[in-house]
């Protein structure tokens, strides 16, 4: 895997995301990259140990409004990135503000049921987001 990019596509509170390519793949990924803000090693440890029992639950999930989860990549100084598939349309907010698409509320409507299809899959799994918001919200459109 490498990254195709010099520069971050986005940051967040917590990471920065990456484009990248999976060797041999032909679509891109994106590698969301945690920064952990603390020396302590043993804070680093835990959030590593969490990190992967998140990364156990998402990797079987499988819905259509829920991004896929390929897994972890070590190779980004000492934090795991989180590899799930680049959306060429961005976030559900980047997709809307986007100029020259036309939009109409029917077709809004279809990506907020998308939404509440994906978390309805996730909370009959006992899975809570915790974080939903429009942009951590992806657009197959």
């Amino acid at each position: 895997m490498h990254r195709t990019g010099d520069y971050y596509l986005s940051i967040g509170d917590h990471s920065d995301v990456w484009k990248a390519k999976l060797d041999g793949e032909p679509h891109e990924v994106v590698l969301k990259v945690l920064r952990a803000g603390s020396g302590n090693e043993k804070w680093i440890r835990a959030l590593k140990r969490s990190l992967l029992t998140y990364g156990e639950n998402w990797i079987r999930f499988e819905h259509e409004n829920v991004a896929k989860f390929y897994g972890f990549s070590f190779q980004h100084k000492y934090m795991p990135a989180l590899v799930s598939p680049f959306y060429p349309n961005g976030n559900i907010m980047q997709y809307l503000a986007a100029p020259n698409t036309e939009k109409t509320d029917a077709d809004i409507l279809l990506l907020v049921q998308g939404i509440a299809r994906g978390l309805e899959y996730l909370h009959k799994r006992g899975i809570v987001h915790g974080d939903i918001r429009g942009v951590n919200s992806q657009t197959h459109v």
